[in-house]
Parts: structure tokens; C-alpha cells; sequence
């Protein structure tokens, strides 16, 4: 076993399998996996976290006076908006590009051999490509979420 101490996100994904993420307040979390992954778990339990947040206000307000507007307003039909709509019919081919351009990328890194700074810059524009393409999969499962949810409600 080697313990690797490291900020270079690249890196890590390709030679660790297991971390130990120092997450504050004294708490070292142990996570099997890539980190990568990792990152991906964290993103997931920050939304879940945001929604939870979102649902005790809208509690609220239906245990209080306001009961009346709050199941009027749950109670119609949802549908997605013209942006999300135009942002749905487009994600998969984004993504997909996205995808391509982080192979290639990664191609041209292994490809440069030993000069440095080429490497250096192919892996800041890959880092970059690899975020986009991070962010465009979340909201594209966000997305698809909402569209699940609306033919639920159709169906109804």
C-alpha cells in the first residue's frame, strides 16, 4: 500500500482506489473508489441536502394558513419551460461532444511524451472539458428527472 498525498485531480483518479478525504471538522472519510467518484457522491448529497432544504419551507407553508394557495399551486400541472425544453432536445448531443473532446485530449496527453508544458496546458484544457462534461451529465439527469416526473403526472 502507498499513501499518496495529492491536489492534482487527474492524477489521483488514475492511481488511487481508496481515499481518505478530510472532509473538516476533524471528519476523515473513507470512500472506495475513484476521485472522480468521489466527487460525484459529494455532488449527489449536496443536492439531496438542497432539496431537503427546499421541502421544509414548502412544509411549512402547507401546515400553516397559507394552505389553501400552496395545493392549488402543487396541484397543476407541470411542463417543461421553453429553455428547458431547448436545453433537453440538445444535452445528449453536448454531452456527447463533450465526451469526444475529453478522448481526445486525454489522447494527445498520452501522445506528448515528456514535454512538459504541452502537457501541462492539454491537461488544464482537459480538466476544463472534463468539468463541462461533469456539469452537462448533472443536468442532464436533473432534466430527466423533471420529464420522468411530468409523464408520472400524465399519467395520473
Amino acid at each position: 500500500m502507498v499513501v499518496t498525498v495529492s491536489h492534482d485531480r487527474y492524477f489521483l483518479d488514475r492511481t488511487a482506489d481508496r481515499l481518505f478525504a478530510f472532509e473538516g471538522e476533524g471528519r476523515i472519510r473513507t470512500f472506495e473508489g475513484s476521485y472522480s467518484d468521489y466527487l460525484s457522491l459529494k455532488r449527489e448529497e449536496a443536492r439531496e441536502e438542497e432539496a431537503e432544504k427546499k421541502r421544509l419551507p414548502e412544509e411549512s407553508l402547507r401546515s400553516g394558513d397559507n394552505r389553501r394557495s400552496a395545493d392549488s399551486y402543487s396541484n397543476r400541472p407541470r411542463k417543461l419551460s421553453y429553455k428547458e425544453q431547448k436545453e433537453w432536445e440538445e444535452i445528449e448531443e453536448v454531452i456527447a461532444e463533450l465526451e469526444e473532446r475529453v478522448q481526445q485530449l486525454q489522447e494527445k496527453i498520452s501522445g506528448a511524451g515528456s514535454d512538459f508544458t504541452q502537457v501541462q496546458s492539454l491537461y488544464e484544457e482537459e480538466r476544463i472539458a472534463s468539468e463541462e462534461l461533469e456539469r452537462a451529465m448533472n443536468r442532464w439527469a436533473e432534466l430527466s428527472e423533471l420529464v420522468e416526473q411530468i409523464e408520472q403526472e400524465k399519467r395520473k
